[in-house]
């Protein structure tokens, strides 16, 4: 297991100045500890710049990792990285609002991709209730472009099977 400079003086300095469950302390040393065994950093000279050059690597390497993918994982990465930047800059406060509003305002992306998961035939179920009733038919709401038809049937109660009403 890869150490990291300064390892048990940084646990006590987040005592103070991190999370407060020993766990998710924990987990800074982990995420920085990974950091290390990708990229070698100098964790004694550590500086600004190789926290952003560090976050471009994870974020240009994202979809490749097989762990710490996510924009949240690499979002955890930038506050260990921020934190144990604190730390060796001293450790006050005010360095430590400053890395942490560095880390809020370093945006490099206004997207995301986002999964959306949609009930199969969702759609020409909509067009046959709104084709019968004209508008809802438990609200009498007549906006048809807010109407989902999801409420009749909840989608936790439904099942792959199809079942057809026999005339």
């Amino acid at each position: 297991m890869t150490s990291i400079a300064n390892e048990a003086a940084f646990l006590r300095f987040m005592q103070e100045n991190g999370p407060k469950n020993e766990n998710s302390r924990r987990n800074y040393l982990s995420w920085l500890r990974y950091v290390y065994e990708l990229y070698d950093v100098n964790y004694d000279n550590l500086t600004s710049t190789d926290v952003n050059n560090v976050l471009q690597e994870l974020r240009e390497t994202q979809n490749t990792r097989d762990i710490y993918k996510s924009n949240a994982s690499i979002s955890n990465i930038q506050s260990a990285l921020n934190k144990y930047l604190a730390f060796i800059l001293g450790g006050d406060a005010a360095s430590s609002i400053i890395t942490d509003i560095s880390s809020i305002t370093d945006v490099t992306s206004t997207t995301t991709k986002t999964e959306i998961e949609t009930r199969l035939g969702q759609g020409k179920y909509r067009q046959g209730v709104i084709s019968i009733w004209k508008k809802c038919a438990v609200t009498e709401l007549d906006r048809i472009d807010l109407l989902i038809a999801s409420h009749i049937k909840p989608w936790n109660k439904s099942t792959s099977a199809r079942t057809h009403r026999s005339s």
